[in-house]
């Protein structure tokens, strides 16, 4: 039985993960970027339930249709920056996740989601905002919600385990 934590994310269409990612290679630390762009919905799920999050992931992928995320605005947070995004589906979506696994969430996964993208992070203050200089009027192609991905994660890299699709 593998205890690792689960990471679990929202899968985004491919234009928008392009567009992300690009972002991502040019602005995030290379040394740490180790990650393509992504939305993280849960941080730190129990690797021993494994099974059941696997099986609860592929039920409420089954009924879910994709959806629009609305691009709010670029953020500043801390020493990095963020793509904000609304969507009442998805928050409606992760609450439905968090109702499921309540006892098995981290405080942080208990949380209300704040929709998100990191482009950059663990630069300095300055670094930043110059970034954020940058790229306040870029504007991402349409964002869509796909499905889910679910990663174990082994202190710095991801092991990808499984995509589930929303039909």
């Amino acid at each position: 039985m593998d205890k690792r934590p689960l990471i679990l994310t929202l899968k985004l269409n491919p234009e928008a993960e392009l567009f992300f990612n690009k972002l991502r290679e040019e602005y995030f630390p290379p040394e740490r970027n180790y990650l393509k762009a992504h939305l993280t919905l849960f941080h730190a799920l129990p690797g021993e339930q494994l099974s059941e999050i696997q099986s609860g992931l592929k039920e409420i992928a089954g009924k879910t249709i994709p959806f629009q995320l609305k691009p709010e605005s670029w953020k500043a947070i801390g020493k990095g920056v963020a793509f904000i995004l609304d969507c009442p589906e998805l928050i409606s979506l992760h609450q439905q996740l968090q109702s499921r696994w309540t006892s098995h969430l981290t405080r942080q996964d208990a949380q209300k989601l704040w929709p998100q993208i990191t482009i950059q992070n663990k630069v300095s203050l300055e670094e930043a905002r110059i970034t954020m200089d940058k790229i306040k009027d870029l504007r991402p192609p349409p964002i869509q919600g796909i499905g889910f991905n679910l990663f174990y994660y082994d202190n710095g890299p991801w092991e990808f385990i499984e995509s589930y699709f929303f039909p």
